[in-house]
């Protein structure tokens, strides 16, 4: 899966400004995800966040007493398409603020969007100039984004994003050395699902203040597909090639195919390519136990025909058993069968017998228990061929 970000945007409202707005320089593009993340200067009073973007998953505000340190918010959303404004709203600002917007995409799942797994390091009121998100774990692959707000940005100092567990985090954005605004900074890195993410934000000679962080990862949930994938049976293993050809749908892939598939039987009673029935035509070759056309019980070899749909919901090749349909060359291979018979056929066949007939059929004698050999003489000799009535001579 790959998820990057389209286009971002930044403001940092000065003090007392209660909006809290970044343009994007292009409308969105419907289904792309909005982010909105806010780092606020002291506590923000009561936080709005915009309606392109109505999860608001984080609202910290730390966790010393009082709880006025720094605010940090992160809000998502689909986008519906067309959006450039992404505006929510504060009730205090103190010393100003920073906003960061962010267009996503995501070019593999189709569902929608979700956080797929994250940690938090709020402020608890001390002065640090580094933030560490550690520990992590991706349940999908995705985008991770690291983002940390501070109380106040006197002097920026120089910024680093370190990770221990081998990601690679780019910075996004940064807040310049000033007065008493708050600080925003934020990095994004891809990762695969099943990693654990560790980062570690740095302000080298930095001004010291409160801190707040929080890591998360974005991707497009991935529709679960319960079929049989063209080229394997029940399921498929390894990588495949296709070319998508609806939203959702690759072709050649479950729930039915479509086109052109060249594939080998994995399974008894199943062709490979076909879920649940096949269309079209295909090549293939018999590898397990099951009937083929030219043969009685079973058949080893490679065979082409047409599909043609049954009512039993497996796919047949034409001349297949239990019924032939078209024409058929073949010669039996063992005794009792004739290729292309097993039961019966339609179409025309061309076959060689190579059983020989059963003997001819001798009908038994009507009475008596008479003994083969010359010499009867009485009786009604036209009562039937083959036995005389009466006593030998």
């Amino acid at each position: 899966m790959t998820v990057s970000i389209v286009q971002t945007a930044t403001a940092s409202p000065g003090a007392a400004n209660l909006t809290m707005a970044a343009t994007l320089s292009a409308g969105a593009t419907s289904p792309n995800a909005l982010l909105w993340i806010l780092g606020g200067d002291k506590n923000s009073g009561t936080v709005t966040q915009p309606t392109d973007t109505p999860n608001l998953p984080y609202l910290l505000k730390g966790t010393g007493s009082p709880a006025d340190q720094v605010t940090f918010a992160l809000a998502y959303g689909t986008a519906d398409g067309g959006e450039t404004v992404i505006s929510g709203s504060i009730t205090s600002n103190t010393a100003g603020c920073q906003v960061w917007v962010a267009e996503l995409t995501d070019d593999v799942g189709t569902g929608a969007w979700a956080r797929w797994g994250s940690v938090t390091n709020e402020t608890t009121g001390s002065d640090v100039t580094s933030v560490a998100l550690t520990g992590l774990v991706a349940t999908e692959t995705g985008l991770a984004i690291a983002a940390v707000a501070a109380d106040s940005v006197n002097t920026q100092g120089t910024v680093s994003w370190t990770s221990s567990t081998g990601h690679t985090f780019t910075a996004r954005r940064a807040t310049a050395s000033g007065g008493g605004q708050a600080g925003l900074w934020i990095a994004t890195a891809p990762v695969t699902k099943g990693d654990t993410v560790s980062v570690t934000f740095d302000r080298a000679g930095g001004t010291a203040d409160q801190h707040t962080g929080v890591m998360t990862v974005f991707a497009r949930t991935i529709p679960s597909n319960d079929g049989v994938v063209a080229g394997q049976a029940p399921r498929a293993t390894g990588a495949l090639a296709a070319t998508q050809t609806t939203t959702g749908a690759v072709a050649g892939a479950a729930p039915r195919a479509t086109g052109s598939l060249a594939a080998t039987q994995t399974d008894p009673g199943a062709l490979a390519g076909s879920s649940p029935r096949a269309t079209g035509s295909l090549a293939a070759t018999q590898t397990t136990p099951a009937a083929l056309a030219g043969s009685a019980p079973r058949a080893v070899g490679a065979l082409t025909g047409d599909v043609e749909e049954t009512d039993d919901n497996l796919a047949e090749f034409a001349g297949s058993a239990p019924r032939a349909v078209g024409t058929l060359v073949a010669t039996a291979g063992f005794p009792g069968a004739l290729s292309g018979t097993a039961p019966s056929a339609v179409g025309t066949l061309v076959a060689t017998q190579s059983e020989p007939p059963p003997p001819e059929f001798v009908r038994p004698l009507r009475a008596g228990t008479p003994v083969v050999s010359a010499g009867w003489s009485a009786g009604d000799v036209s009562t039937s061929p083959g036995w005389r009535a009466g006593v030998p001579a």
